[in-house]
């Protein structure tokens, strides 16, 4: 939270302008008959006048341990209402949300719940659509290109499968952040295993990397063992 209404700034050649366009008065004393702005003239303007770039620093106070600090009003965020929050409260903030985050790792939802969630019930418009009948789903493409694209029919819903069965964990390292699922006989090749659950495999991306670094990209059961 700005604590600061109002803050001193010093005037220069190129915010007068500025201030003098905001309504602000600037003191002016006359030389060689001309009326010019002394080097080192401040005045005190309100805080929300400040433009977004200013490296003015103006006093706020934590939202969260009330801790009170000179911050600059470029690194706010937010302008006008801000609630600032200091590094330590936002180290804990990133812990906080990760720890949430994982919580929620392999948790199932009922049909209830998948409703009131909206982006994955009945709110959302393409629930349940598949292929043609997709809002994304673009005509103009050939068979070939959707190959190419891996727009396979039911691609998406084979991956949450596989990762279900897997528990959201990797098969060989057990990591449970970036996953991947890889397919056990290549997707180029073995076209009917595209959508078959049991030719996946949760992978975390370094290790679905290493895998076709060593083995290349097409990778079929009979070139790597995967637990």
């Amino acid at each position: 939270m700005i604590l600061d209404d109002n803050v001193e700034i010093t005037i220069a050649g190129f915010n007068l302008k500025y201030w003098e366009d905001k309504g602000y008065e600037v003191p002016r004393y006359l030389y060689r008959n001309k009326f010019v702005v002394k080097i080192g003239t401040k005045i005190k303007v309100k805080v929300i006048d400040l433009p977004h770039g200013s490296k003015v620093k103006i006093l706020c106070k934590c939202g969260i341990c009330g801790k009170e600090k000179m911050v600059i009003y470029s690194n706010l965020k937010k302008y006008h209402n801000v609630k600032y929050v200091c590094h330590r409260c936002t180290m804990n903030m990133e812990e906080r949300n990760k720890k949430i985050s994982e919580s929620h790792i392999g948790m199932k939802y009922s049909d209830e719940t998948k409703m009131k969630m909206g982006h994955r019930g009945e709110k959302n418009h393409n629930y349940g659509k598949f292929g043609s009948e997709h809002s994304h789903w673009n005509p103009k493409l050939t068979e070939k290109d959707r190959k190419k694209q891996h727009n396979v029919s039911g691609i998406g819903k084979w991956r949450n499968l596989v990762k279900e069965r897997d528990n959201y964990k990797c098969r060989l390292c057990e990591s449970i952040e970036n996953l991947h699922v890889h397919h056990i006989n290549n997707f180029s090749d073995f076209e009917e295993q595209r959508t078959l659950v049991e030719n996946g495999i949760t992978l975390c991306k370094k290790c679905h990397n290493n895998l076709h670094k060593k083995y290349g990209l097409k990778v079929t059961k009979l070139s790597v063992e995967l637990k």
